[in-house]
């Protein structure tokens, strides 16, 4: 089994479109229809790429087939970030069952700015009430659940956590390299990232206090630009 499915559990705006674009420079790099595919989503999604869990796996089951070069596969949709364990273990052992090694990442962002970028973001794409806006901005910003989940259920070689204040140098580069056993990754560094428009929103990040303290408590540290 040398085929490995990587899977992106977010977080949104923590620079995953970057990262999904920068996983063409792979060697024997599949790159399929789209980003990230929703497969998974807690609740229907207007960009859901298939009808049902079984075409989705058949889909790549496919893909793997039409070339023996392919050896690197991915999925990489912040939304995942709400998975549970029950979940997690079943898209572990359906790729298995199909000869994919899964591995999974999770990017994260200092909360505020990144709860601060993703409200202008739901904003200026999407009409969202306050209840919706505010349901939802819980659940991208939750770090302590999508890491317990993560860390129950996938082997620590197979889970690679990433700051993204600490992504856009060499080291991350070496460390993506060591964990998809892929010296070919050279991400493009220079690439502009996706921005949010300017604004001020009304909101209480002060209930975000506790993702600081409890991402510390589980990597002993957290980056220095994180500052409630």
């Amino acid at each position: 089994m040398d085929k490995i499915f990587l899977l992106g559990v977010g977080a949104q705006r923590s620079g995953t479109t970057w990262f999904a674009d920068s996983l063409k420079t792979c060697t024997g790099y599949a790159h399929g229809m789209q980003k990230g595919y929703h497969a998974f989503d807690t609740e229907p999604h207007r960009y859901a790429a298939f009808p049902d869990i079984d075409t989705y796996f058949t889909y790549w089951s496919c893909l793997a087939h039409a070339n023996p070069e392919y050896k690197l596969f991915s999925d990489i949709c912040p939304s995942y970030c709400t998975m549970d364990t029950y979940m997690l273990s079943y898209i572990q052992q359906e790729f298995q069952k199909r000869g994919f090694h899964l591995k999974v990442v999770f990017l994260m962002r200092d909360p505020i700015t990144r709860a601060r970028s993703s409200l202008l973001h739901m904003m200026n794409s999407e009409s969202y009430d306050k209840e919706t806006m505010e349901k939802k901005l819980w659940q991208t910003s939750d770090y302590p659940f999508t890491i317990s989940h993560l860390d129950s259920i996938i082997p620590e070689e197979d889970l690679l956590y990433q700051f993204y204040e600490e992504m856009f140098d060499e080291s991350f580069t070496q460390k993506v390299r060591k964990f998809l056993g892929n010296d070919s990754y050279a991400p493009d560094f220079s690439k502009k990232l996706s921005v949010s428009t300017e604004g001020q929103i009304d909101y209480d990040y002060d209930d975000l206090s506790i993702v600081y303290r409890l991402v510390k408590n589980r990597f002993g540290r957290i980056p220095s630009s994180w500052k409630l």
